[in-house]
């Protein structure tokens, strides 16, 4: 992700690395439901970076090897609390209710 050359690109790898969470949770109803709703998540990536890219090649990277850290170390809470504010932060720029 911190080769990605340009937005496209690094969505691309985005997605492929919510992929490969959800494939590592070896929980066929989890990949399932990652699954019903991976082309929205997709879409929204897409709009995301229509509205405002500033910081996303750089932040995203960090965003995603903190999310690691903690899952490898099954670090449930900080996991948790890392993926509503990575999560929190895209809806915010989306939105136009927070900095991007």
């Amino acid at each position: 992700m911190e080769r990605a050359d340009d937005e496209h690109e690094m969505v691309r790898l985005d997605i492929a690395f919510h992929d490969a969470v959800f494939a590592s949770a070896r929980h066929q109803r989890l990949v399932d439901a990652w699954e019903g709703i991976r082309c929205q998540v997709h879409l929204f990536l897409l709009t995301r970076i229509g509205r405002n890219t500033e910081g996303y090649l750089g932040r995203i990277p960090r965003e995603h090897r903190e999310l690691v850290t903690a899952l490898r170390v099954r670090d449930t809470d900080s996991a948790l609390e890392l993926f509503a504010a990575h999560r929190r932060h895209a809806v915010d720029v989306v939105t136009g209710n927070g900095p991007s």
